[in-house]
């Protein structure tokens, strides 16, 4: 059975998965979708909103074993390195995991991410739909 998500969650995957040409500075990429796709003026969304919505995509889309993975790169790894985990990091890592999350296989649409909108975001140059 496909799995239903919703708008912002599906446009962020197709973000976290360079559908969209990405910037060096992701949460002002995500601040932009998700002031176009929300109708919202970019200057009321805090970078705190955006750590929050990639916080619920990656709920939306993960399995069991994502979560364990999760876990493990925020908590296991930095034990390793003692310098805290900052907004801008966390929110890469967790762009990083959702890109990873499969959503398809040969045989079946695991989630439905629906096409991307080139309105929100600049498209990347090698991809094709």
């Amino acid at each position: 059975m496909t799995k239903q998500i919703s708008d912002l969650s599906k446009h962020i995957v197709l973000y976290s998965k360079n559908w969209y040409k990405k910037s060096d500075n992701h949460i002002q990429d995500l601040k932009t979708l998700v002031s176009k796709l929300c109708a919202l003026d970019i200057k009321y969304i805090s970078d705190c909103d955006i750590y929050n919505e990639v916080a619920d995509t990656f709920v939306e889309v993960c399995n069991q074993r994502d979560y364990r993975r999760l876990l493990q790169d925020f908590f296991y790894k930095p034990l390793a390195n003692p310098e805290p985990l900052l907004m801008p990091e966390a929110i890469d890592r967790m762009l990083g995991l959702i890109g990873c999350i499969q959503v398809k296989t040969d045989m079946e649409l695991l989630i439905d991410l629906g096409k991307p909108d080139y309105n929100l975001l600049p498209k990347v140059e090698h991809k094709e739909n």
